[in-house]
């Protein structure tokens, strides 16, 4: 991998290339950053690495690791598709039940690497993934494979710098096992050099133990300390860094919020990755360039990005977002909690245009089996899709309601509509609601709020319009975009002009539902601002804009 590096501060950057990188030209001491294809180049020429005439034994050791690289990436291209287990087992020749039935100890790699520990095999593999030359495949099983990089130079003559053997060639001077030195020289050392040097070391090791003591190194006066902690805390790895890294988004320096970014990247978490759309307009091209990068990956597995969400941010895309395979993981996702503050949005969803997103919503309400489902579970049973009425029987069965209990209730459906809801006296009803809209414009639990938004909806009353255009206001985003569905159930047209402003929401999913509801108030006036969203960073904002738009 290519480096920029500052010959006067001993600091280097990593860069996709020569070519892509011309913005960043300067250290933050002022001199100039200069180009190399590799940090081997640069410590030779600094005499770190001496050429083979003066120190042989270094540079051996770096051709040993770079030909270890080359074996462990020839076995995962010979065996792909199998995670960092069971390639170690390959390469250190396991006797196991599953290489055996697979075939695998036929293969040229099985036992090519049998005296090295599996510790020190782990390490090379997660450095090479450090270096792009594998991925982790984001299956079930975390597959490895080789990239590009990696397949050029598994077949090159390129020596790779790993520092995992050759200790000695960086010419390191703190050890890693010394834990309280090492924090005591990350927080207190007066060379800013040493700081950054320890914030380096301690991410190398991957052990969430120094997460805090970088979280607080984040704050230091040299940017160049919280741009390596900031690293060091994507490499360990641990979610617990997220707020630390939101705020490293508004840091002064270009290169701190880059690798804050990055890091957020490495984290894979939603929270931290919606921030990053306001990131887009940064002022840096290379901090913009990156949060692209890791915006358009996390894109690409926008249907499972939805597994860490909290129940009650799963109902606005269970009921409004425009990807079937979301609507249907939401489904699945709120049957998983077992909870029955989450049946009137599965009942709602077993309306949904598509077969897939009904029968699991079907099958979401068997597993919470609350009875007040009863009613729309047999008006399942005469649903087009078989699977469908096949899982409303299940859940049915689930909640106790036997075949024959199930026909005779068919029956009474003809007869009246039980699936409406049991009504209240207008009195009973009107203290009821405005407990429900105090809720949702004070209460101070944030889920609370969010089903206060949704029951509003439930009862399409134009009346609630007022206090849920207020509450798209909200904190939470998840408020904010339940009570967007909730307005878009009424259908009130007063609510245009607040859809309007949310269409410049800083949640994504927030833009996505405005769109909708104006879509579903089938405003006109909307369209030139839904519009300057065919160009929003987030793919699926933008298919929603083309969608709507066409239909207005």
């Amino acid at each position: 991998m290519p480096y920029l590096v500052c010959e006067n501060c001993d600091i280097f950057y990593e860069v996709p290339s020569k070519d892509e990188n011309i913005d960043l030209i300067t250290c933050d001491c002022g001199n100039n950053l200069i180009y190399y294809d590799s940090l081997e180049e640069y410590f030779i020429k600094k005499g770190k690495i001496k050429r083979p005439l003066k120190n042989l034994y270094n540079n051996l050791l770096v051709s040993y690791e770079s030909s270890i690289s080359r074996i462990i990436i020839f076995c995962i291209e010979e065996a792909p598709s199998l995670d960092i287990e069971n390639i170690i087992d390959i390469l250190q020749g396991a006797d196991s039940d599953f290489l055996y039935e697979n075939s695998l100890k036929t293969l040229l790699s099985y036992s090519a690497l049998s005296n090295f520990s599996k510790i020190y095999l782990k390490e090379t593999i997660n450095k090479l993934i450090d270096e792009s030359f594998l991925r982790i495949e984001r299956n079930s099983q975390n597959s490895l494979s080789v990239t590009k990089d990696g397949l050029n130079y598994l077949n090159s003559n390129q020596l790779i710098y790993l520092d995992i053997l050759s200790q000695n060639i960086k010419n390191k001077t703190i050890s890693p096992t010394k834990s309280l030195d090492l924090s005591d020289v990350l927080l207190n050392d007066p060379s800013k050099t040493k700081r950054a040097h320890v914030a380096y070391l301690l991410g190398e090791t991957k052990d969430p133990k120094y997460m805090e003591v970088l979280c607080e190194a984040t704050k230091d006066k040299d940017g160049n300390v919280r741009r390596l902690s900031a690293s060091a805390l994507g490499k360990i790895g641990d979610k617990k860094a997220v707020p630390t890294l939101i705020r490293l988004l508004k840091d002064p320096k270009p290169q701190v919020r880059q690798y804050a970014v990055r890091s957020i990247g490495k984290l894979e978490s939603n929270k931290a990755i919606n921030q990053l759309n306001v990131m887009i307009n940064d002022d840096s091209p290379y901090v913009v360039k990156e949060v692209k990068k890791i915006l358009s990956r996390t894109q690409n597995n926008s249907e499972h990005s939805i597994d860490n969400l909290e129940p009650s941010e799963l109902i606005p895309i269970l009921l409004n977002d425009v990807d079937n395979g979301k609507r249907s993981r939401a489904a699945y996702l709120l049957g998983e909690t077992r909870d029955n503050l989450y049946v009137d949005a599965l009942c709602d969803a077993t309306s949904d245009h598509n077969g897939n997103v009904r029968r699991l919503a079907a099958s979401a309400l068997g597993k919470i089996g609350d009875k007040k489902a009863v009613p729309t579970l047999i008006r399942l049973l005469k649903d087009p899709k078989p699977q469908v009425r096949q899982y409303a029987v299940k859940a049915l069965g689930r909640i106790g309601v036997k075949r024959d209990e199930s026909k005779t209730l068919i029956i009474k459906e003809h007869k009246e509509d039980v699936s409406a809801p049991v009504k209240s006296t207008p009195k009973e009803d009107d203290g009821k609601m405005e407990d429900i809209v105090h809720i949702l414009l004070n209460d101070p639990k944030e889920n609370y709020r969010a089903q206060a938004a949704y029951s509003l909806g439930v009862r399409k009353d134009s009346k609630y319009v007022d206090a849920l255009c207020k509450s798209t206001q909200d904190e939470s985003a998840n408020v904010r975009r339940l009570s967007i569905v909730a307005i878009g159930k009424i259908g009130d047209e007063k609510a245009e002009n607040t859809f309007i402003k949310l269409l410049s929401d800083p949640d994504p999913y927030t833009r996505q539902y405005a769109i909708i509801g104006l879509g579903k108030i089938n405003s006109k006036k909307a369209v030139p601002h839904i519009k300057k969203l065919f160009n929003d960073p987030v793919l699926y904002v933008r298919n929603t804009a083309f969608e709507t738009v066409s239909k207005l």
